[in-house]
């Protein structure tokens, strides 16, 4: 009986000695025999310097639009900024940024959502909006300093995929300040004071569109930009042709983008380098806390809810200069998606989705080796041709305010005048970005507008799409 019981014990051991040597084997095969980083991938990984902190920066007044009114705002900027620049991660890590104050808009406030309601009916039902809009005094008085700044340059340096950023939201709760007190003067008559408002807060969008150094930066920026298009659009319809001294305004503030406000290729390129170089460390081989938070947030935005049982030992199984090195080519081909014309986004988003599916099955070797590079959590760049194609419905949503503009103009109201107009010159000169064809009428709904996905647009624009089955704004 004792011999069997030793026979058995033994027997174990020899089992459980052989799991850890297979185990020890396939780690030691993962991790000794990655690949060597590709000039590629090191060419990718170069990021650009950050330049040095300037009162003309109007980035330090956005962190430290929170601030109180007796505050310097350049010293609470610079010390948040070394704060974000500087941050610290792991158990029991005191955050310094919790001290940091931030901004509080009342409830009682109405949202400016042109798209989705009338934000010039929103205003003119409010109960003392005005009187609201005057107890955000500080606020707007450090919101408008900011807007007024020659320059809007991120001077951010996150150093990891789980550094917190700055409160966004305060610059979206400015911008809906902004444009509740031009519907204010709009429903008061004074359609000149509001289009003033409106050129003040375009002309900041436009910069800190052209000055974006990362994605969020040139994606609030693109939030921001639609909106103001959205509002110009629900004036643009009350305003009487017989005011002629606004609609050249109106067609300025409605111009096109320029290539540096537009082009969203830095940005991604910045924002590509930035996560490389975060994924070539092991400690990245897991998804960070902040994903999963994020994901109770906005299940829409990430598919996972959970970690998955083998998260813990993801960075054992994780070759990262194989993953970089196939992750530079995704940069890349992302990178001809965003050079692509618009009339030519859809179908290279399409021919790049379908060359990375077909990069992974055929990596035996990257399945076998390197199972957490494969489905690591920094790999989803095809995502990127999404925020791509935002830059061209932001671009496409401005060129339909615009043609707005010159209908309305024009006096071409009736579907006969709209239809002849769309057929001439205005039409050829206001495309669908997607299809290079003239914008379309539809005398049912009475809007004009193109084919579009949801997805290439923002909250209310977007909602648009799905009320007409299409981008398309009331004339």
């Amino acid at each position: 009986m004792l011999l069997f019981f030793g026979n058995s014990i033994v027997k174990w051991v020899g089992a459980i000695l052989g799991v850890c040597v297979v185990v020890l084997a396939c780690w030691f095969g993962i991790n000794a025999t990655d690949e060597a980083l590709s000039d590629e991938a090191l060419a990718a990984m170069v990021v650009s310097p950050i330049p040095p902190p300037s009162e003309k920066n109007g980035f330090l007044d956005f962190l430290a639009l929170g601030a109180g009114e007796d505050a310097s705002t350049y010293e609470v900027a610079l010390s948040r900024l070394h704060a974000y620049n500087n941050q610290k991660h792991g158990k029991g890590q005191p955050s310094t940024l919790d001290d940091f104050p931030s901004v509080k808009i009342d409830q009682r406030i109405p949202r400016c959502r042109p798209a989705e309601s009338s934000c010039l009916d929103a205003a003119s039902k409010a109960p003392n909006l005005q009187g609201l809009l005057d107890e955000q005094k500080v606020f707007l008085r450090r919101y408008r300093a900011m807007r007024e700044k020659p320059e809007f340059v991120s001077l951010l340096e996150l150093k990891s995929p789980e550094d917190a950023i700055p409160p966004f939201s305060n610059l979206l709760d400015g911008q809906k300040l902004a444009l509740l007190k031009a519907a204010i003067q709009f429903n008061g008559g004074d359609h000149t004071g509001a289009i003033e408002e409106l050129e003040l807060e375009n002309a900041f969008h436009r910069r800190m569109a052209a000055h974006s150094r990362t994605l969020i930066d040139k994606m609030i920026a693109y939030a921001m930009l639609s909106s103001d298009a959205l509002l110009i659009a629900e004036m643009v319809r009350k305003i009487a042709p017989g005011e002629k001294s606004l609609w050249p305004r109106l067609a300025t503030l409605t111009r096109p983008l320029s290539r540096e406000e537009l082009d969203i290729a830095p940005a991604l390129r910045e924002e590509m380098a930035r996560s490389m170089r975060a994924v070539q460390t092991r400690h990245h081989g897991h998804t960070p806390n902040l994903l999963y938070e994020a994901a109770k947030d906005d299940p829409a935005v990430f598919d996972f809810d959970r970690r998955p049982w083998w998260d813990w030992f993801a960075p054992y199984l994780y070759r990262p200069h194989q993953s970089l090195n196939e992750y530079a080519v995704i940069a890349r081909m992302t990178l001809g998606v965003a050079a692509a014309p618009s009339t030519g986004f859809l179908a290279a988003s399409r021919e790049m989705t379908s060359k990375v599916e077909a990069m992974t099955p055929s990596r035996l070797s990257g399945m076998i080796l390197n199972p957490a590079g494969l489905i690591h959590y920094y790999l989803g760049l095809p995502l990127f041709s999404d925020y791509t194609g935002r830059m061209h419905g932001v671009a496409g949503l401005h060129t339909l305010v615009r043609l707005q503009v010159a209908l309305r103009a024009k006096g071409a109201l009736t579907p006969g005048a709209v239809a002849e107009a769309l057929s001439g010159p205005i039409g050829s000169a206001h495309l669908d970005p997607f299809a290079g064809k003239p914008m379309v009428f539809d005398p049912k709904t009475e809007t004009i507008g193109f084919e579009s996905e949801a997805k290439y647009f923002y909250g209310q624009t977007s909602s648009l799409v799905q009320r007409y089955g299409r981008l398309a704004i009331p004339l």
